[in-house]
């Protein structure tokens, strides 16, 4: 006879120092772990818009292939910051440079854009207010259309103002570099990937979609570092 109250106990599936660190390059979305079938695997990850949605594409990644190949672009990274410190800081900011640089066009056109469009509301807004008064608009299209710039004008501020604090952070030249190089310096050998040197170095990764060319598997994996971002050519 079975035992009354008792359950199975369940597994606890161990999803690597790298889960939440995993992003699409396309569409943005975590990657998500999948535990395996069988026990002597180490699971997957996949794209979550394509595993809620069946959007996308699968960007389906082993996790005993991505951690040795992050854990070596590391160790070359990060010794490479050690030993060549003036080399790393000039190679960084001229990277930072070219980045901020887009960042800023980018940044004063959009911000250019919202401003004109919210000037452009306050007319609006005025004809509104001129159109009800000479009977023009009924009181009722008057509020349901007053609402609907209110709103729009709002949004619009608050854009405006996290672009401000874009294009100002653009504009300032930080010591990232120095920093992430201090960083560094915490971890002398690094023999596995820890949730601690994940946290502290890695702002993300990006796992592009697998390919097979010339019947070789191929599969972009793009780290994005703490302090001073991506790196790589």
């Amino acid at each position: 006879m079975r035992e009354s109250g008792r359950r199975r106990k369940e597994h606890v599936w161990d999803k690597g120092p790298l889960n939440g660190f995993l992003y699409c390059p396309d569409c943005g979305s975590k990657l998500y772990f999948s535990h395996p079938s069988r026990l002597k695997t180490s699971g997957t990850y996949l794209c979550g818009y394509y595993l809620h949605y069946k959007k996308c594409s699968t960007h389906y990644i082993r996790r005993d292939e991505l951690e040795p190949v992050v854990l070596a672009q590391l160790r070359k990274d990060c010794a490479f910051a050690r030993e060549h410190e003036d080399d790393f800081l000039k190679m960084v900011e001229k990277k930072t440079r070219q980045q901020g640089e887009d960042a800023f066009r980018q940044g004063e056109r959009e911000y250019g854009e919202a401003k004109s469009r919210i000037e452009e509301i306050d007319q609006i807004i005025n004809q509104l207010y001129e159109d009800k008064v000479s009977g023009g608009l009924s009181a009722e299209r008057f509020s349901i259309m007053l609402t609907k710039y209110e709103e729009e004008q709002e949004t619009l501020r608050g854009k405006c103002e996290k672009l401000q604090v874009q294009i100002t952070a653009a504009r300032t030249t930080s010591d990232n570099a120095k920093q992430f190089i201090r960083v560094v310096r915490k971890f002398t050998e690094m023999q596995e990937l820890t949730p601690e040197i994940v946290a502290t170095l890695i702002e993300r990764v990006e796992i592009g979609q697998a390919q097979t060319i010339d019947g070789v598997k191929k599969q972009e994996i793009r780290i994005v570092y703490n302090f001073i971002g991506n790196i790589q050519e």
